[in-house]
Order: C-alpha cells, then sequence, then structure tokens
C-alpha cells in the first residue's frame, strides 16, 4: 500500500510528460522548434536543481509539510493556467471532421507499422538508441576515476555537480540559438565530431592523469565541463531532430511517435548506465573508455548516414 501513491504519482507524470510532448509538437512551427526545446530542456535542467537541493536546502526551514503544501500550489497554478490557455483549446479541441471521424486503432503490430512507416524514423529510432552511449559512460565513470585518483569528493561535488551543470544548461541553450541559424543535423555533425575529441581527451587522461598535478587536475575539470557542455546542446539538438520526424506524421498519431522515440531515448542511456559499471569492473577504466570511444564514433558515422531530406 506504502508504493501505491508514488507508483501512481509516476504513472500520471510520464502521461503529463507525454502531453507535454504532444503539445509542443502541434504548436511549434519548424522555425520555432530549436527554440521550444531548448526551453524544455533547460526548465527541465534547472527545475531539476531546484527541486533538488534547493529544496532539500530550505526543507529544514519550512519542514516537510510545508514543502509538499507549496509544491501542490506550483502545481495547481500550472494546472489552471493551462486550463485556461486559449490556444490549447482552439488547437485540441476544434478538431478537423476528418480527423475525427478517422478511427483508432489498438493492435500494437499495426501501430508500430505506422509509426515507422512516417519518413526517417527508422534512422531517428537507431540515432536516439546509440548517440548517448558512449557520452553516458563518460559522464558516469570519469568522476569516479578521479576519485580513484586521489581528487577529494569535495572537489568533485563542486565541479562536476555545480560548474559542469551550468556548462550542460550554458550548452543546452546554445543549441537552440544554432538551430535557428544553422541545419539540425550539421549542427549535431559538428557536436559529434567535439565530443569525439573530448572523449579521446578523457580516454587520455585515464592513462597518464595524477591527483598530484595541478596541471592534470585542471585538465580534468575542463574535460568534465566540455563534455557537459557538448551534451547539453546535443540533448536540445537531439529533441529537436525528434520533433521534425514526428511533425512529419498524421497528427492524430504525434504524440504516441513522439512518446516512443523518447522512451527508446531514455531506455537506451538507462540500460547502458545499469550495465556500465559492471563493464568497468570487468575490463577496467582504460579498456572501458575506447569502449566509450568506440561507442562514440559509431554514433559520428550514424549522423553522417542521416537522411537526405532531414532537418
Amino acid at each position: 500500500m506504502k508504493g501505491i501513491p508514488y507508483y501512481s504519482m509516476n504513472l500520471v507524470v510520464e502521461v503529463q510528460d507525454i502531453a507535454v510532448d504532444g503539445i509542443a509538437v502541434r504548436l511549434l512551427r519548424q522555425e520555432e522548434v530549436g527554440y521550444g526545446n531548448t526551453v524544455q530542456v533547460v526548465g527541465y535542467k534547472i527545475g531539476s536543481v531546484l527541486a533538488g537541493g534547493g529544496l532539500l536546502t530550505v526543507m529544514d526551514v519550512i519542514g516537510w509539510s510545508s514543502l509538499f503544501v507549496m509544491l501542490s500550489t506550483v502545481y495547481c497554478v500550472v494546472a489552471l493556467y493551462t486550463w485556461k490557455t486559449p490556444v490549447l483549446n482552439i488547437n485540441f479541441i476544434n478538431q478537423s471532421n476528418e480527423e475525427k471521424s478517422q478511427k483508432h486503432t489498438l493492435n500494437p503490430w499495426k501501430i508500430l507499422q505506422e509509426l515507422l512507416s512516417v519518413p526517417g524514423t527508422q534512422w531517428t529510432l537507431v540515432f536516439v538508441l546509440i548517440y548517448k552511449l558512449g557520452e553516458q559512460g563518460a559522464m558516469s565513470m570519469f568522476p569516479l576515476f578521479l576519485l580513484d585518483s586521489h581528487m577529494s569528493a569535495r572537489e568533485l561535488g563542486i565541479w562536476n555537480g555545480m560548474v559542469a551543470m551550468g556548462f550542460s544548461i550554458l550548452g543546452s541553450s546554445i543549441g537552440g540559438l544554432l538551430m535557428s541559424k544553422y541545419r539540425a543535423i550539421s549542427v549535431m555533425t559538428s557536436a559529434f565530431i567535439f565530443r569525439l575529441g573530448g572523449l579521446a581527451f578523457q580516454t587520455f587522461l585515464v592513462f597518464a592523469f595524477t591527483g598530484s598535478s595541478l596541471l592534470m587536475k585542471g585538465a580534468a575539470i575542463l574535460s568534465l565541463c566540455m563534455q557537459h557542455f557538448l551534451g547539453g546542446l546535443i540533448t536540445t539538438v537531439t529533441f529537436s531532430i525528434m520533433m521534425y520526424c514526428t511533425q512529419k506524421a498524421d497528427q492524430r498519431i504525434q504524440a504516441t511517435h513522439y512518446s516512443f522515440l523518447a522512451t527508446l531515448e531514455v531506455m537506451g542511456k538507462l540500460t547502458f548506465s545499469a550495465l556500465v559499471g559492471g563493464v568497468v569492473d570487468w575490463i577496467g577504466f582504460p579498456a572501458s573508455f575506447f569502449l566509450f570511444l568506440i561507442l562514440s564514433a559509431a554514433a559520428v558515422v550514424h549522423v553522417f548516414k542521416a537522411p537526405v531530406s532531414g532537418s
């Protein structure tokens, strides 16, 4: 019984997440997609920082009860704002007669076939599964490597937990600006090449790092910040590419199509994150970082194979 509220809340949150993405897909014009995803990604990251460290900071002052009342109030305000927003009512309530008359199938196989028939979906499907594997492994394991190499937990907490998050938010913000001037695939290709270079530098540090050297510490911190910056930029551009792909689908399946891609994106990251610790224990840090390098190189190759019609 204790777990029911927790699981229920997670279920409702996921439905809300899909609804928000569906709204974004329908409302954003192609030239607005980059900015829209910047707002979503940066808002999510800032919200995570405030709701995590921020609320924990004030919890001792206001107490658990007041904390949850404050969170509930925020949710109620957002719900009322959404309910009273005219553009959402116009876009979703006043559907065309043609769309209303179309029958929705509940056959999973037919749904999957329809999703995969959307132009660019098969390339995007593979892309979202592999694009962060090498980066995710390096971001998870490099701080642990630095701890094993006698960098203090306090130093890592400041640089990897706070400063690097700032670089991640900066990268996500710049991603939207770049997409307003260049094609998404062009921005992604450049970012992937820089990320591959940054990961090669981290792999070098795994072999050469000594905790007593200030130069090596500075290099390690620089590599952390750059990887978070590029990771944030790539995240914004990735969600924009997913949205471009979804906008090619029939309007009645757009929310399903985007949530399908988003689920695969999360699945790829989480699955590898769950396995990467065991991989490091098995083959060690040097060999693991070579593996991360290969995975990142594979993602670069896949980006170069993007459909000609891709945005």
